[in-house]
């Protein structure tokens, strides 16, 4: 009962709805069906009493006591999942109202009239929909304006994108501990680009956030390479490189999966990789590929995929650091993070030495 009282926020109404539910189903079968819980909720026995109204009547007549303004930035909150900033609310509200403004005071509101929380987390504000709220924004996504949800959606999808590469910007710039806790509390958010992104046939968005997300800050491995791939699978004719990048995620990221399946990923990456002409996605495929083929008993068919990331990685070190140089001359003001830069910080983590020393 304490997980299903959680996941109600505590509500008493909510609470005394479930209850009533306790003679039809069991606990467990209770909190299974949770996630739609408006129709669990919907008023208990036939002799509930009057104010045991359903839980989405309760809702409905507090976002009917709102403002216009208050309701529409209400209705915009649909879009996130996991809570987000004032940039975020801001960027996104601006992408489908251009005209609108003053959304700190409303969200202020919103807050005084306890439709919403505010966390404070590393000193951050940020706006969190008590769950059962959140679950009837999203609903009630479905009802508004479809061309009015597609640009919040769309504009939802744009905000990740330049959050991730901003974050990536400054994980190459050594500031890993602060980039992976945004990554975290994020991660929900990003989910939920990447599915937009995929339903609306946005690949490109969507290898950018990949791209950005890093190596190592994904928990669920397994749901985020069976996400990467679908992805894939409409990223014809994109940048080679971001694909490639893609595949060499899925090939890490499937740790569950058979053999098989992440050394296709692997090979696809090498290929897409060598496309590409970029040195040092060349140099991470083959080594993952070099990985696999250690993995399955060929040692002696590893080193040469060893030898030769080896020499693409030696490269990619020259051209960063010619990069450097230009840069610094003025040559390419605007130009990108130099590769060696990017090498050093965002290693795929491979098997490039302790294969070596098995080998050798």
């Amino acid at each position: 009962m304490e997980a299903i009282c959680r996941r109600l926020d505590s509500l008493p109404l909510a609470i005394e709805l479930a209850a009533a539910r306790r003679g039809s189903m069991s606990v467990a079968d209770l909190e299974r069906r949770l996630d739609d819980r408006f129709r669990v909720l919907k008023g208990g026995s036939h002799d509930a009493s009057p104010r045991q109204q359903p839980l989405t009547a309760t809702i409905e007549w507090s976002v009917a006591l709102l403002t216009p303004d208050e309701a529409g930035l209400f209705a915009s909150l649909g879009v996130f999942l996991g809570g987000w900033t004032l940039d975020a609310i801001e960027a996104i509200r601006f992408s489908a109202h251009p005209a609108s403004d003053d959304v700190d005071t409303l969200l202020s509101s919103l807050v005084e009239k306890c439709l919403m929380q505010l966390d404070l987390i590393d000193s951050e504000g940020r706006y969190f929909l008590l769950e059962s709220l959140a679950e009837y924004g999203r609903a009630r996504l479905d009802h508004h304006d479809p061309n009015v949800v597609a640009r919040l959606r769309y504009g939802h999808l744009c905000y990740y994108v330049e959050l991730v590469e901003t974050l990536y910007i400054r994980r190459l710039r050594k500031e890993r501990q602060y980039t992976v806790r945004h990554l975290r509390v994020e991660i929900e958010n990003l989910y939920t680009a990447l599915e937009w992104s995929i339903r609306e046939r946005l690949p490109e968005l969507g290898l950018r956030i990949v791209k950005s997300v890093g190596w190592s800050h994904v928990r669920d491995d397994r749901r985020f390479a069976e996400t990467v791939e679908r992805l894939i699978d409409i990223a014809e004719g994109c940048d080679a490189a971001l694909v490639a990048r893609a595949h060499l995620q899925c090939s890490f990221h499937h740790t569950l999966s058979s053999a098989e399946i992440r050394e296709h990923h692997a090979d696809r990456a090498v290929e897409l990789a060598k496309q590409s002409g970029e040195h040092w996605y060349i140099a991470c495929a083959l080594e993952e590929r070099a990985f696999h083929t250690f993995l399955a008993g060929e040692g002696e068919a590893a080193l040469p995929l060893l030898h030769e990331a080896t020499r693409v990685d030696r490269r990619s070190h020259r051209d960063g650091r010619r990069s450097a140089r230009a840069t610094r001359r003025g040559e390419r003001r605007d130009g990108p993070v130099p590769a060696h830069h990017e090498h050093e910080s965002e290693r795929l983590p491979g098997t490039h030495a302790n294969l070596t020393r098995t080998s050798g």
